[in-house]
């Protein structure tokens, strides 16, 4: 792998392993379910921002935790276009809870994500650090 490849997944990685939404989620929590709409009409932007923004490093930090994402391709102005749901589902053992995502900016809805498991931000120490060996060639 060149060094500039190297560097590129570097930063991605980086970017996935730290930020806002870098959490660990308390173990009562047992899956989320993000729902919206392709089209970003309708107040589903932040939904997909969350989605693109967040949702991996989540992922990252709670590998065993299931997270299913939803998109509906739904379009135009329908009574079923406006309808359609943009939210964010947080499954429990015995409940679940529900998050309005419609009309709410991507760090609105990762503030409530946090309020409502009253998860842990990932302690610095816990980042992944590396160094390129660049001597061997992958590709």
């Amino acid at each position: 792998m060149s060094a500039s490849r190297y560097a590129a997944q570097a930063r991605r990685l980086a970017q996935i392993a730290t930020g806002d939404a870098a959490v660990r989620l308390p173990q009562a929590v047992q899956g989320l379910k993000l729902e919206f709409k392709v089209e970003n009409s309708g107040g589903h932007m932040g939904a997909r921002k969350f989605w693109k923004q967040h949702l991996s490093q989540i992922q990252f930090h709670n590998p065993e935790l299931p997270i299913v994402v939803k998109r509906y391709a739904i379009s135009g102005k329908s009574e079923e276009a406006s309808a359609c749901p943009a939210q964010l589902t947080i499954s429990y053992e015995s409940s679940e809870k529900f998050i309005d995502a419609k009309w709410k900016h991507s760090s609105d809805i990762l503030k409530e994500l946090i309020f409502e498991t009253k998860a842990e931000p990932v302690d610095m120490q816990e980042y992944p650090k590396g160094t390129p060996d660049l001597k061997y060639k992958l590709n």
